[in-house]
């Protein structure tokens, strides 16, 4: 595995445009040297290991640290060609944004203290606004980027007051020796307090609304970091604070896990309404999202692992269906349904990857999602009042099925639609999908190393 990643490492390289300048060349190899030497750190036999200087590792940081710089890595390779050397929203600015948001998001998932992890989970939000804002492609973007701030900003202020109180000490690499005036305030204020940033960010249904705006509006490498890392935090976050304070409000974890399922449900039907293909995705990452919820508000190891597991899957599929609609929208000049379709005649090729990209995000054996999707049951089963959520589960997977493949069927079925002729795209564009289908095969082979 790791002498695949630094193979495909290799190759991006050398397939890159010969006229993109030394700067984009050295970030790239600098991207693709940290890649492989987080591959090298073997993270499926880590616990959770205190590494000084106020940093810590839980047994599935390093996956999440990985895919945080693999997803970025792929962003700029797609998004590059399209930007403008000269210009003052140049290819160093992007990539500066880019690079900030890798580098915060990596130390939002090591940094130990919970203020410190609190200031970087909204100090991402910076680099990601200026990203949606100058480069988003519609006149919608700067409003796009404010509804994002004020959500997920709004949302985190009661976490900020509980750090407040008790004077930022909290660390969640000490989860069992937290000080016991928490239990002053009252148990749903702290569940809520604690839990609202981050259902927010992942989003939960009806919290949602920001998500497909962002994604609309924002420019390719904006929606796969947004959907492939960005989300991520959302998690990550939810995992660490019910480790820390789940104890305290557990009677107050069926409402959120009824939210989220319901919620998950309602996000499928709107996304079956959809008629732009951006807006479309984001709804079925709401859906998806929500079973990511649920898995960490099961508080069992099912649920956990299957959380785990979502959001890895989630992170390579939803980036992987953001870069395939860049290039149908690169092809066919627009991201309407009712227009692209009938691409069957004109690119072959592209219908494999759409089939990839769909069945895995439907899920569909071989592909990592069906793993984390599936084991959602038993964390349910675990949990005999949750029984009843089989069935809008059962619900939101069918309509996530026939989402994927009447999308399929749309697009490259039918009468024919006007695609109008591209230059050197074919084999980056292979090459980014290539490397987003890739790891969902491969990482089948380390679920043991993913589990708890």
């Amino acid at each position: 595995m790791k002498m695949a990643l630094l193979l495909s490492c290799s190759s991006m390289l050398v397939a890159l445009p010969q006229s993109k300048g030394h700067f984009m060349r050295t970030m790239w190899l600098a991207f693709g040297a940290v890649l492989f030497s987080l591959t090298c750190y073997r993270p499926g036999y880590c616990q959770t290991n205190v590494l000084g200087w106020g940093f810590y590792t839980t047994h599935f940081s390093p996956w999440l640290i990985i895919l945080t710089w693999f997803i970025s890595f792929l962003a700029m390779m797609v998004a590059t060609p399209k930007i403008g050397w000269d210009t003052p929203q140049s290819q160093k600015t992007f990539g500066l944004c880019v690079m900030l948001i890798t580098l915060i998001v990596s130390l939002s998932f090591m940094v130990s203290n919970l203020l410190w992890f609190y200031i970087l989970f909204e100090g991402s939000l910076i680099p990601m606004f200026y990203l949606i804002a100058g480069w988003g492609a519609y006149q919608e973007r700067v409003e796009a980027s404010v509804y994002m701030m004020m959500y997920t900003v709004g949302a985190s202020l009661p976490l900020l007051m509980i750090i407040a109180y008790h004077h930022g000490s909290l660390s969640k690499s000490t989860a069992n020796l937290l000080p016991q005036e928490v239990t002053v305030l009252p148990s749903i204020i702290v569940c809520y307090g604690v839990l609202m940033p981050f259902l927010v960010k992942l989003p939960l249904y009806p919290f949602h609304l920001w998500l497909p705006k962002a994604h609309v509006e924002a420019p390719t490498a904006g929606s796969m970091i947004l959907a492939g890392v960005m989300l991520k935090l959302g998690g990550f976050g939810m995992e660490c604070s019910l480790s820390m304070f789940g104890h305290y409000f557990s009677g107050e974890l069926w409402a959120v896990s009824s939210f989220a399922i319901l919620g998950g449900l309602m996000s499928m039907v709107h996304c079956l309404l959809q008629v732009d293909l951006k807006a479309a995705i984001a709804y079925s990452s709401v859906a998806h999202m929500s079973l990511v919820i649920y898995g960490a508000a099961s508080m069992n190891s099912w649920g956990m692992f299957s959380c785990s597991t979502i959001m890895i899957s989630h992170g390579l599929t939803s980036s992987g269906l953001f870069c395939f609609v860049h290039w149908i929208y690169d092809m066919t000049g627009t991201r309407l349904l009712s227009v692209a379709s009938g691409l069957l005649v004109s690119s072959r090729s592209l219908s494999f990857w759409a089939l990839a990209f769909l069945s895995a995000s439907a899920p569909t054996p071989p592909w990592l999602s069906i793993a984390g999707e599936v084991f959602t049951i038993p964390a349910m089963l675990s949990h005999e009042s949750h029984h009843i959520l089989l069935f809008p589960l059962a619900g939101m997977m069918f309509l996530s099925a026939t989402f994927s493949f009447s999308l399929y069927v749309e697009l490259f079925q039918g009468s024919s639609s006007q695609v109008l002729p591209r230059k050197d795209i074919e084999k980056i564009a292979h090459l980014s999908m290539y490397s987003h289908v890739m790891p969902l095969l491969g990482l089948m082979l380390f679920l043991d190393k993913m589990m708890l």
